[in-house]
């Protein structure tokens, strides 16, 4: 199995600089995390498992849309069992046999119901370590991807003193700055910056 190189950029290789990008994040996003986890978070203390107005609301938040959310098992008994399977064992590999999810999606299901395990994978946050697709390509999250990146996470959580949250929300936001500014403008991309 070949060897995933994930590394933070030196702009995000400090407990304060992940803060000040966290800090950049918008506040309507900010909003909608906090919609989305309060919704998670009731419902997996409340009963221990999702309904599928929960996984439709998490595919609106993910994706500004209801578009992904048509592949989504329509069985509340199904979804119910499942979500508790996965919170009760910790493992998102039970959410991805759920159906119409992948790990950005099971990811953040994990996420906020148990904020302190599980980061949020997505393409934004593995372009910002250094995992930038080839152009009209996108990268494919396997099993191994997805344990390196979690790993990488919980241990640059842990070693910056920053949450998971946190720390995802200055992935994002790096890539989303980086990405702009080395379409439009390259010599003021946040990589070029000193």
């Amino acid at each position: 199995m070949a060897t995933i190189e994930l590394s933070l950029p030196d702009r995000l290789s400090s407990g304060n600089s992940i803060r000040y990008w966290a800090s950049r994040y918008p506040n309507f996003e900010c909003d909608k995390d906090d919609w989305i986890r309060d919704k998670i978070q009731s419902a997996y203390s409340d009963a221990g498992h999702l309904t599928f107005d929960d996984l439709r609301c998490l595919g609106i938040w993910k994706n500004g849309s209801e578009r992904g959310t048509r592949h989504f098992p329509k069985s509340e008994r199904v979804i119910a069992r499942e979500t508790r399977k996965a919170y009760e064992a910790a493992d998102i590999e039970i959410l991805l046999n759920l159906g119409g999810l992948q790990y950005p999606m099971a990811s953040s299901l994990m996420h906020f119901a148990l904020p302190h395990k599980y980061p949020i994978i997505d393409r934004r946050a593995l372009a910002t370590l250094g995992m930038r697709p080839e152009e009209g390509k996108e990268i494919y999250i396997n099993k191994q991807l997805w344990e390196e990146y979690r790993g990488f996470c919980l241990d640059r959580s842990k070693h910056y003193e920053v949450s998971l949250r946190m720390l995802d929300r200055a992935l994002w936001q790096f890539d989303s700055e980086d990405s702009f500014w080395q379409k439009y403008d390259p010599q003021r991309s946040t990589a070029n910056l000193n």
